[in-house]
């Protein structure tokens, strides 16, 4: 079965029960294709697993994904703060740069930021 947003526009969450079927809070992968094709209340539910999943497994990947979440739910400052944590640990990949450039992020190299605990 493909996971995609039908003709008439209606949501991609009947998609969701195999994306969710793996460990964790959240599918990443999924989040992000959700972030930019789902719909608001998609985008918060999102949000919320990343949050959850952050609780527990703070890395690159899952900042990344929360500060994605905030930039589309327009909440650009925060979107940034979690970005630039994403960003410290200068892990060399092109959707990171992608999503800070979006931010309007400069995407030089930035300080070290420990993790919050």
């Amino acid at each position: 079965m493909m996971c995609m947003r039908s003709p008439d526009r209606t949501p991609i969450a009947s998609c969701w029960h195999s994306a969710l079927k793996q460990p964790g809070p959240i599918h990443r992968a999924w989040g992000l294709f959700v972030l930019d094709h789902g719909t608001p209340r998609e985008r918060a539910s999102i949000l919320a697993r990343v949050r959850t999943e952050l609780e527990t497994r703070r890395d690159v990947y899952g900042y990344d994904l929360l500060a994605w979440s905030l930039f589309k739910l327009g909440r650009t400052d925060e979107a940034r703060e979690a970005m630039t944590i994403a960003l410290a640990q200068h892990t060399e990949d092109p959707l990171l740069r992608s999503h800070a450039a979006a931010m309007g992020l400069n995407t030089a190299p930035i300080r070290r930021v420990r993790w919050s605990e």
